[in-house]
């Protein structure tokens, strides 16, 4: 009877310390909107649900000079210490998804490289040389250094590495990152 009460007080703790673990990590994600970073507004921070093979995330979206659009993504359980950057198609125009990596245990982010639109469409870029530049480098490393303190701030500490992917357009980024 009495090794009974020790297991009932045990589950009772380990529940009573899942669900304020759960509730901090969701206060903790919501203050960051309160974060103060250069030339960055970040009008959404909340927790998401796990799904399927993507774990539960805290999901900040932002916004840098009010142009370039960003989300970044991290685990609130599982982080494996990453940093992540998910790189666009085509011209980009929106932020790809990021549920690969957040699958993996990173912490990840993407751009719309300042401009919104199809990832066919460049109709956006025509007689706008600010836009072509953010798009041709500025948004992917603007994005990078305020998403890296964005992770810093939620974990409170940075990520021990950092690994870009993309493709087609994706690839145009990796190698201007790498050129400049």
């Amino acid at each position: 009877m009495g090794s009974d009460r020790v297991i009932f007080a045990f589950v009772l703790s380990v529940g009573l310390c899942a669900s304020a673990a759960a509730q901090s990590s969701a206060e903790q994600c919501a203050a960051l909107v309160q974060l103060e970073l250069d030339d960055t507004q970040i009008t959404s921070a909340r927790v998401v649900p796990e799904r399927g093979l993507v774990p539960e995330y805290c999901q900040i979206l932002g916004g840098i000079e009010t142009v370039i659009l960003f989300e970044v993504a991290m685990p609130t359980l599982a982080w494996n210490g990453r940093f992540f950057f998910a790189g666009g198609g085509g011209y980009n125009g929106n932020i790809p998804s990021l549920d690969h990596a957040l699958a993996r245990g990173y912490a990840v982010t993407a751009t719309d490289t300042g401009h919104r639109g199809e990832h066919w469409d460049a109709s956006a870029l025509l007689n706008d040389p600010q836009a072509q530049l953010n798009y041709a480098h500025r948004g992917q490393h603007l994005v990078t250094a305020t998403a890296k303190q964005i992770v810093d701030a939620y974990y409170g500490e940075p990520a021990e590495h950092s690994y870009f992917m993309g493709c087609s357009n994706g690839g145009k980024m990796g190698l201007m990152s790498v050129q400049r």
